[in-house]
């Protein structure tokens, strides 16, 4: 399942733009070695797992319109796989919902991967 955030917010978050990403890898690319997004990554110490930006969107929380607090998680057996289909589903009005997230475990939430320790 794809979890995550639009992949260049969390490059964003780490102020490189979609053009310097688009430069880096054409750069790469004409030079003969690897340059994927993957790549990009790698070479700059952001984290692959959660596209740099250190959670996941694992589902949406809402207020019914009684006031009772709801939660739908992505993927589970009850509910479906896509914000969208959650949103349709609970019928949720668009200002009264938000996201639910879960910290990346592979950077801690950093975005970043973690520095070798030399172990």
């Amino acid at each position: 399942m794809n979890r995550g955030i639009p992949g260049f917010w969390g490059l964003q978050k780490h102020s490189y733009s979609i053009q310097a990403v688009k430069d880096w890898r054409e750069r790469e690319f004409n030079v003969g070695r690897p340059s994927g997004l993957e790549d990009f990554s790698k070479a700059h110490g952001l984290c692959s797992a959660c596209r740099a930006n250190g959670n996941f969107i694992v589902g949406v929380h809402w207020a019914d319109e009684s006031g009772v607090e709801k939660t739908a998680s992505l993927g589970t057996d009850e509910e479906p796989a896509s914000i969208s289909e959650l949103v349709q589903i609970h019928n949720l009005n668009a200002f009264r919902w938000d996201y639910v997230y879960e910290t990346c475990t592979a950077c801690h939430g950093t975005g970043k991967v973690p520095a070798e320790t030399g172990h």
